[in-house]
């Protein structure tokens, strides 16, 4: 009551009534947010408070019910999740339950741009009207259903007062004391009557010190025909209607079983071949957004030809405009060599990563756990839909070398770099294998499958002929193709490399592909091993070779 009674030094402060309210509410608003502020800090220091007493109880072996006694006290200063949530749906932040704060901080982010002005909102209620009203011209047409004649017969049906002095001395009187004082009893509980955050129950339960100065406010308001600054604006809150969603499309839905979408991806790519599909493709559409509540954002929708120039037909009016080039994913497909631009792009963020992590401390086996977690996936995407080409492989190599050991060299043999930590090794990863066989099992891999995508049925003619050994356990086939720019590069190279690691088909459909990585591994070193052996094996400790040969289980030439 005292901060009320001083608040009234400020009424010189201000030239009309209503500029002294606003002052005041800025001010009450203050109040309480240090209020708050202050209860949430009492609590907390009570609960710690209680913690280091439960602590000493239990160190020195207490009695068992003052344990229990301070354990339930702490509940009531305690942290409540599921209590906090319903404060802050009916008061605001959990750290400020008091109603003063929430309705100010959502203002802007609740604002309709379209019903500022007054021109905005006359053009929402002409519109309100005018689908009220029904469709059509305001001119009476021939069967006399026009607007001007619904209003007519409206009208017509009203009784209206037959006394002609009607006395219209209750609309322009000044607003009384009682009259104020019933609104404010009468307003709902928790609700704020307008944007600045003082709710019902703080008018309610100061209503007889608000009351006379709200009544100046209010006929003030009158005489001048302006409200106050914080009585000129409202956050209007949107609800749907109860049981608008029940029925869909003649599709009937149980409260219990409602229709969700119950998958979602960041892009949703569908390939259409003729104007007839791409029709349908926007009839579903239509019916999905009907059916889950949910809109397709054609804002953000984009159209790509993928065939050839010359064999683009008419799409429905629904479509955007088509794109030359478009990213799914993060990966772009366009003209021009896709694959080099792709991973062009992918060891450009990539580098960045690895320079950002100079900054740490590692050792050699963090620094290898960070390369797995941390820059592997980088290229996750893009190892799936496009082989490493050939003349990046140099820049993969010293990528993950620099990462490593911070240049782009391997200072050891590779024996010791890419073998596992048991066998002493440091269980690098290769890079070149790893994103090789994450191809080969993505796309080869899902030639053996049950269930295989629709992709599937192309890559499959690409490959047939090069594969019909190698589907029956076999090698794959060397054979020389006519006119062979008509197929992928990446269909090329990935045959070449079934062929060249010797991949058999248990090994792609199978085998794990860190067992798979590990092999091919394996045998590129013992490739390389061998070659030294041969050169340097009359020079060298053979005790040393055959350690070597032990640890990676085979046995020397």
């Amino acid at each position: 009551m005292e901060f009320f009674h001083d608040q009234m030094t400020l009424a010189d402060l201000g030239q009309t009534k209503s500029e002294w309210w606003e002052m005041v509410k800025a001010r009450t608003q203050r109040l309480f947010r240090n209020l708050a502020r202050n209860m949430q800090s009492s609590r907390y220091k009570m609960y710690l408070g209680l913690l280091g007493r439960l602590d000493i109880l239990i160190s020195q072996g207490g009695d068992p019910e003052d344990i229990a006694a301070v354990k339930n006290l702490m509940r009531s200063y305690q942290y409540d999740r599921y209590a906090s949530l319903v404060k802050e749906r009916d008061h605001g932040s959990y750290r400020s339950p008091d109603p003063y704060l929430s309705c100010k901080r959502k203002e802007g982010t609740k604002s309709i741009p379209s019903l500022r002005g007054t021109r905005g909102i006359l053009k929402v209620v002409r519109d309100y009207y005018i689908e009220l009203l029904g469709k059509g011209s305001p001119q009476c047409s021939e069967e006399g259903t026009s607007h001007g004649r619904r209003v007519d017969d409206f009208l017509n049906e009203l009784t209206l007062p037959e006394h002609s002095d009607l006395s219209f001395d209750e609309l322009v009187s000044k607003i009384t004391i009682e009259e104020v004082t019933e609104s404010i009893q009468q307003q709902n509980k928790c609700k704020s009557p307008g944007p600045d955050g003082l709710t019902a129950e703080f008018y309610q339960q100061f209503c007889d010190l608000l009351a006379p100065h709200l009544t100046e406010v209010f006929n003030e308001s009158l005489t001048q025909g302006l409200l106050p600054p914080s009585m000129r604006t409202s956050a209007l809150i949107l609800l749907s209607k109860p049981n608008v969603l029940d029925t869909a499309d003649g599709v009937a839905r149980a409260p219990e079983r409602p229709l969700r979408v119950v998958a979602y991806a960041d892009d949703i790519s569908i390939v259409v071949s003729n104007t007839r599909e791409a029709t349908e493709v926007d009839d579903l559409i239509l019916a999905y957004s009907a059916a889950s509540a949910s809109r397709v954002n054609r804002d953000k929708s984009v159209v790509f030809w993928c065939g050839k120039e010359g064999d683009q037909f008419p799409l429905p009016d629904g479509f955007p405009r088509a794109q030359p080039e478009i990213k799914i994913l993060g990966v772009v497909f366009g003209p021009g060599d896709l694959a080099l631009r792709n991973w062009t792009e992918r060891l450009a963020i990539a580098s960045s990563k690895v320079e950002e992590s100079h900054r740490w401390k590692l050792t050699f086996r963090e620094r290898v756990n960070l390369i797995k977690t941390y820059v592997l996936t980088v290229f996750g995407y893009v190892s799936n839909i496009f082989l490493l080409p050939r003349s990046l492989h140099a820049r993969m190599f010293a990528l993950f070398f620099r990462m490593l050991w911070g240049n782009r060299l391997n200072l050891i043999k590779r024996v010791v770099t890419y073998l596992a930590r048991k066998d002493g090794g440091l269980a690098m990863v290769n890079p070149i294998v790893f994103f090789t066989n994450t191809f080969l099992k993505r796309n080869f891999g899902a030639l053996l499958k049950d269930e295989q995508p629709g992709w599937v049925c192309i890559f499959r003619e690409w490959v047939t002929p090069f594969l019909v050994d190698w589907f029956q356990g076999g090698r794959v086939k060397s054979m020389r193709v006519r006119h062979s720019s008509y197929l992928p590069s990446s269909v090329i190279k990935g045959v070449g490399i079934l062929r060249r690691w010797n991949v058999t088909v248990e090994e792609v459909r199978d085998t794990p592909k860190k067992l798979l990585d590990g092999r091919v591994v394996v045998a590129d070193i013992l490739r390389a091993v061998r070659g030294i052996y041969t050169t340097e094996r009359a020079s060298m400790d053979p005790t040393i070779w055959q350690r070597l040969w032990r640890n990676l289980k085979v046995h020397p030439p």
